[in-house]
């Protein structure tokens, strides 16, 4: 060997054999960690949609209308009709989100996305977004010629796969190395021979021969 900490394929070999498993079950059990308290943290969330489109093909005029879901016009209209809803006493009545998108810069048609931490409640918020959207969009606008094509009432988990897979993954990278590094510092660092072919397989160090200390003397 030219290092005597050189890699070389039985030093890998037993590597992989001792602690593969180890490495393996840190990176799940950290990435489970993460998942169980990403849902603890954030929870879940429920988004419902609603699809409109601009009648006359002016799709140029779409591009403009997030900036009218984002006003504060419309944050207005939007508390007011929840402040007369049954919602008004709930706590998390002000955590939600509306959002607008596109369906690229030549089409007419648009979607809006309702937010909340309750199923219900994004049903709710969408339907409302939706109204105030459509009622109020021609005082600001006065091209503005939109038409609902449907409403989404019921609500699905708003990107929890991803987001608990993003979590897992990342818990499982950081859990395996941290495992490897500590593994690999046990069997190159820790000084303690663990078997009779550990100096060959770590050190490339040939076998010469092995006596066993506890063995009483003839």
């Amino acid at each position: 060997m030219n290092s005597l900490y050189e890699i070389n394929g039985q030093a890998i070999t037993r590597f992989l054999k001792h602690y593969f498993l180890v490495i393996f079950l840190t990176g799940v059990a950290l990435g489970l960690v993460g998942v169980f308290a990403s849902l603890k943290i954030q929870g879940v969330k429920y988004s419902a949609t609603s699809s409109l489109v601009q009648n006359d093909n002016n799709y140029t005029l779409v591009q403009s209308y997030t900036q009218y879901v984002q006003s504060d016009k419309f944050n207005k209209y939007m508390k007011k009709e929840i402040k007369n809803s049954k919602w008004r006493s709930k706590d998390y009545r002000n955590d939600y989100s509306i959002a607008l998108a596109t369906s690229g810069s030549t089409s007419p048609f648009f979607t809006l996305t309702a937010v909340s931490k309750n199923e219900k409640y994004s049903e709710f918020l969408i339907s409302t977004a939706t109204g105030v959207f459509v009622e109020h969009i021609g005082q600001y606008f006065s091209s503005a010629n939109v038409s609902v094509v449907n409403v989404k009432k019921t609500a699905g988990t708003y990107k929890l796969k991803s987001r608990l897979f993003k979590v897992g993954i990342i818990g499982f990278i950081i859990g395996a190395v941290i495992a490897f590094l500590v593994a690999l510092r046990k069997m190159l660092f820790a000084g303690v021979i663990q078997d009779g072919m550990f100096i060959s397989d770590v050190y490339g160090v040939k076998l010469l021969g092995s006596f066993d200390l506890n063995q009483e003397s003839k």
